[in-house]
């Protein structure tokens, strides 16, 4: 945090924790620790304290000029023939701006491979260069879940490369697939430095090498069900203690990644952060809200807290009344980047 009365105060604990910032004091809490790590510091101006900040945990990376537009993105396009009339129509026929189209999930055949269902997105290589000739760069999520009966699984249940947990079976989330009604699913322990340059070079292969120069990292808390923290078991150790830095060792492993493959300047959508994770490149959003001034209120207070910090926040909103993307968008388009998100129906029902 920054104090009104000159100096700033870290909190170098990723427990599960919380914080409570009222009138009359502030209480911080991690719930279960080995010891407690903190840095209190002051300096002349509020520049230099935060500067402070940035010294201890990391300078926030550039982002290149390509990212700083509009972002158009839904839930979600189902396959290639529709992200490309949108495209098409919002470059060709309008002679709209875009900077980047989003394929948000389930453009995968099975969770934990990671990769184009080739039943809906045929040919990538031939739809990305053509995205690329209008302008436009391609984001693909990346889930970190793991599905049993990806082609994976067995190899990385034998490597210990999945978040195991302290008792019972070490499944995460009860989630749908792209194919498969609802699964158990595990995930990937980016905390294991082997377990990230897999899922890299898996990632390199199917996306960056066909032409994909930007990732939505979602779900990367990592979500759980039940939010039993405590029973997950990293390869740094307990979940209780040290959950909060699952973020940024996800961001770290492609942002890392990206780099040594030759991208000057990475940067990632992603759904959650730490301290550190904007020198990842790390564009964070804060999850599915809802379309209200209520909500809005309290997003720009959010962002600007996070901006402070160097962490740039993207704000968006998917569900609300239908008078409300005109206040909102005015808001949005001032952002860099601007990105619109809602959930939409395709023209053959469902999503």
């Amino acid at each position: 945090i920054y104090s009104s009365k000159g100096y700033g105060f870290f909190w170098n604990n990723p427990a599960i924790g919380r914080v409570e910032l009222v009138n009359n004091g502030t209480y911080w809490l991690a719930e279960e620790t080995d010891q407690l790590d903190y840095f209190v510091y002051t300096d002349d101006t509020p520049a230099q304290i935060m500067n402070c900040y940035a010294e201890l945990t990391g300078y926030p990376s550039m982002m290149p000029d390509w990212a700083m537009g509009f972002w158009q993105c839904k839930l979600r396009y189902r396959n290639r023939d529709e992200l490309m009339e949108v495209a098409r129509k919002h470059v060709k026929e309008l002679g709209l701006p875009m900077s980047v189209i989003v394929i948000d999930f389930f453009h995968w055949a099975i969770q934990g491979e990671w990769d184009f269902d080739p039943a809906c997105w045929p040919d990538p290589e031939e739809m990305l260069a053509e995205l690329k000739e209008m302008g436009i760069e391609t984001m693909v999520s990346i889930w970190p879940t793991v599905n049993p009966n990806s082609r994976y699984f067995d190899e990385m249940l034998e490597k210990a490369y999945m978040i195991r947990t302290e008792n019972g079976l070490a499944t995460m989330m009860r989630f749908t697939d792209t194919y498969d009604k609802k699964r158990y699913l595990h995930y990937v322990d980016f905390t294991n430095p082997d377990a990230g340059k897999f899922v890299w070079e898996i990632a390199r292969k199917n996306y960056y090498d066909k032409g994909v120069r930007q990732f939505w990292l979602d779900e990367c808390e990592p979500e759980v069900r039940p939010y039993h923290y405590n029973n997950l078991r990293y390869y740094i150790g307990n979940g209780g203690k040290y959950s909060s830095l699952y973020p940024l060792f996800e961001e770290k492993t492609f942002y890392e990644g990206m780099k040594e493959a030759g991208e000057e300047l990475p940067i990632n959508l992603c759904r959650s952060a730490w301290a550190g994770s904007q020198k990842y490149g790390a564009c964070v959003w804060s999850g599915d809200i809802y379309s209200n001034f209520a909500t809005l209120e309290e997003q720009i207070k959010t962002g600007l807290n996070m901006a402070k910090f160097g962490i740039l926040q993207p704000f968006w909103c998917g569900m609300g009344s239908k008078r409300f993307p005109s206040r909102f968008i005015g808001f949005v388009q001032f952002h860099p980047p601007s990105r619109i998100f809602s959930v939409r129906l395709s023209k053959e029902g469902g999503s």
